[in-house]
């Protein structure tokens, strides 16, 4: 198991997507901004779902869309990046985090 296979992002608590006629909005309740997504971002966003990861999500993007993987995968980590520099998605490592037991 490849270590990008284990990140799996989910949307900070406080943040609401808004579908719209092209793309989305999020708004962010804690800091009070919304941040305009495109379409291709709006879809990405509803596969940060806490339980879908990196390779799933880029997987569902070459599907959908018939990208090639090397663009969806590029998409997928500059989105994550960037929603990542916004503290509107959170991303956890599913390889560091221990059952209970």
């Amino acid at each position: 198991m490849s270590e990008r296979r284990a990140l799996v992002p989910t949307p900070a608590g406080d943040v609401r997507l808004a579908r719209l006629d092209i793309g989305a909005v999020l708004y962010d309740e804690s800091r009070g901004r919304l941040h305009i997504l495109d379409e291709t971002a709006a879809v990405v966003w509803q596969l940060f779902d806490g339980k879908t990861t990196v390779d799933e999500i880029v997987s569902d993007l070459v599907d959908t869309l018939r990208a090639e993987e090397h663009w969806a995968r590029h998409y997928v980590d500059a989105l994550l990046g960037q929603l990542g520099d916004l503290e509107v998605v959170e991303v956890t490592d599913m390889a560091s985090v221990r059952p209970p037991g």
